[in-house]
């Protein structure tokens, strides 16, 4: 059975880590779209970059100004809409 434990990590608002995510659906400077053992997050703020990615570790670190954090159990449909998927953004 898949463990279903999640830890999140907000330092300052200016630093985020959690371990429990499982893709990372697309990225801007404004906003990081996550697929997690728990359901979709997003990350709002400004100057946002992802520091640390380690999918086998289920482990992501973002650091930038944090506005919000969001949390949706439904399907990554609408989190895919505000942009390009991380892998095309890293092989474009």
């Amino acid at each position: 059975m898949e463990d279903l434990k999640q830890q999140l990590v907000l330092n300052d608002r200016h630093y985020l880590r959690l371990i429990g995510v499982d893709k990372v659906e697309d990225f801007t400077a404004e906003q990081v779209n996550l697929a997690t053992n728990l359901g979709f997050m997003q990350i709002h703020g400004e100057g946002l970059h992802i520091c640390h990615l380690n999918l086998e570790g289920k482990e992501i670190a973002v650091e930038g100004k944090i506005n919000a954090i969001g949390f949706s159990t439904r399907g990554g449909d609408e989190i895919k809409k505000h942009g390009k998927s991380f892998v095309r953004r890293l092989l474009k």
